[in-house]
């Protein structure tokens, strides 16, 4: 009986992604709402974030949206986003790493510095003049540049979640420090590349 079960739930997978690859809005939704929560509780297995768990599964989603036609799902569905989601946590862990071994860098050099509380008054208005200047950015250079830097992407991943080439985000990445170093001084983009670099 369980083999039968596993071979209809197999048949119906093989379905479900031909119609996916067919631009078949329905399929997808089918797919969507029968993986959500089992998806989002294996990425918060890894996480311990709700939060960023949802997130994660989300682009997990979007993703497979935007690759229906190229999908190739080799055993499973179920074991394919599964993989996915798994490889999207990882990611995430080492970009948070990445990111706090950079504040646990910037908070040594400082450390180093008698800081007084004018300059870390100092710090503090420099970070959000940083913050008010990328606000001021063109929508897509901002959200690339903060894909960048703050959550540590790659090019190519962030070519991928935009929809956009290498080049065009490589290209929106030097008009932004272009434009940030015009309305900031060196220090200020020395220490804001430690703090977000």
């Amino acid at each position: 009986m369980a083999i039968m079960e596993n071979q209809a739930t197999r048949f119906q997978e093989i379905v479900l992604v031909r119609a996916l690859k067919e631009d078949d809005e329905h399929a997808f939704r089918m797919v969507y709402d029968a993986y959500f929560e089992r998806l989002v509780r294996h990425a918060y297995s890894l996480l311990h974030d709700e939060s960023r768990s949802y997130d994660i599964v989300q682009d997990v989603f979007l993703d497979l949206w935007n690759r229906r036609q190229i999908l190739e799902v080799k055993r499973s569905l179920a074991a394919y986003l599964h993989s996915a989601v798994r490889h999207a946590a990882l990611n995430d862990i080492k970009r948070l790493k990445v990111h706090s071994s950079k504040l646990d860098a910037l908070v040594h050099l400082l450390a180093g510095f008698d800081v007084a509380a004018d300059e870390r008054v100092q710090l503090k208005q420099l970070e959000e003049g940083y913050r008010q200047e990328v606000a001021k950015l063109p929508k897509k250079m901002r959200s690339v540049l903060l894909m960048s830097r703050e959550e540590g992407l790659s090019h190519h991943e962030i070519a991928e979640r935009m929809g956009i080439s290498k080049a065009t985000v490589k290209t929106h990445i030097n008009n932004a420090l272009h434009i940030l170093r015009h309305k900031l001084s060196s220090f200020s983009m020395l220490l804001l590349y430690l703090l977000f670099g």
